[in-house]
């Protein structure tokens, strides 16, 4: 007797553990398919791409959008055969092709000036300056009167909070797919006409549970690291950072980069847990924390510039 609960025990962990292997398998090729499809949506924009390199870092200029990058927040550089890859931080990254250069001198000089100004920048180029509204310069110069100002920084909290959008889904995907693969695989197993619940039944089922549950902390746990390596690994973590608002668009600066969006540069505008989130991207974004307005007069604005410039499908404000 005892044998033989045995081994209704072990097979039960059997059919437990072996689509709980398979479900995280799929789960993984999911993400991978998600991210190769917002690669996808980040693809190279139709208006000519133009940079300009020089001793305080790269700019980018394509349509509207313009960027600029310090030297002093770029993580790490690699050169590839075609392309020279820049690393922002653990899973941010932006490139720059070769065959953008006109000659080869000018990507030799290229190459000598990240050995001069990254690899081997001094101390006194980390050294942060204050950012005032000053460094920030529009091509309409008479509507400077009514920029409306955000300035500070954000905690690993506010970003957490961003991050968990994004988390949310997976999680929510996880379970979805969890209860369908395992409805599929033991259909005949649970939703048979002569299912009868004996022990070995209800451990069965409980078994599931656990592992769901277990499953569901773990992508939990991961995302969260992978949020906080995130944070972490960013220069521009725990740098102040200068937002200008104004019926052009955005301007975004810290120390060494700054970023000018025009309103139709963003897919999307939501208003979550006391932050205001311009995207750019599915996953790239401008943060703004509301704590960062002078009043909530300037927040009440920012909505107002938003609802008249973005389209109204696209934006997502709390009542």
């Amino acid at each position: 007797m005892y044998g033989d609960q045995r081994a209704i025990l072990m097979l039960s962990l059997q059919k437990a553990i072996v689509p709980t292997i398979l479900l995280f398998l799929l789960y993984f090729l999911v993400i991978i398919f998600r991210e190769y499809r917002v690669l996808k949506k980040r693809r190279l924009p139709n208006e000519e791409t133009i940079f300009i390199i020089n001793k305080e870092g790269i700019s980018t200029q394509n349509g509207n959008i313009k960027e600029i990058v310090g030297w002093i927040n770029i993580l790490k550089v690699k050169e590839y055969k075609d392309i020279f890859l820049f690393r922002h931080s653990s899973i941010k990254w932006s490139f720059l092709p070769k065959h953008f250069f006109q000659t080869e001198e000018d990507l030799a000089l290229f190459k000598k000036m990240i050995q001069e100004y990254h690899t081997n920048r001094s101390a006194e180029n980390s050294t942060q300056p204050n950012l005032g509204v000053k460094d920030i310069h529009f091509p309409s110069e008479d509507i400077q009167g009514s920029n409306i100002i955000a300035k500070g920084n954000f905690t690993f909290k506010e970003y957490d909070q961003y991050a968990s959008v994004f988390r949310n889904k997976m999680l929510l995907l996880y379970i979805i797919s969890a209860l369908v693969l395992l409805g599929l695989i033991f259909r005949n197993t649970f939703f048979s006409a002569s299912l009868r619940w004996n022990w070995s039944t209800v451990l069965l089922a409980l078994i599931f549970l656990v592992m769901i549950a277990l499953g569901t902390m773990l992508v939990y746990f991961l995302f969260k690291h992978r949020a906080r390596k995130e944070y972490k690994s960013d220069p521009a973590s725990n740098k102040e950072k200068l937002y200008v608002i104004n019926e052009e668009g955005i301007v975004y600066s810290i120390e060494g980069s700054s970023a000018q969006y025009r309103w139709k540069d963003f897919r999307k505008v939501q208003e979550y847990k006391d932050m205001l989130i311009f995207y750019v991207a599915p996953q790239r974004a401008i943060l703004i924390p509301i704590r960062l307005f002078e009043s909530s007069e300037d927040v009440e604005k920012v909505k107002e510039l938003t609802q008249e410039n973005v389209d109204s499908k696209s934006i997502k404000f709390e009542d």
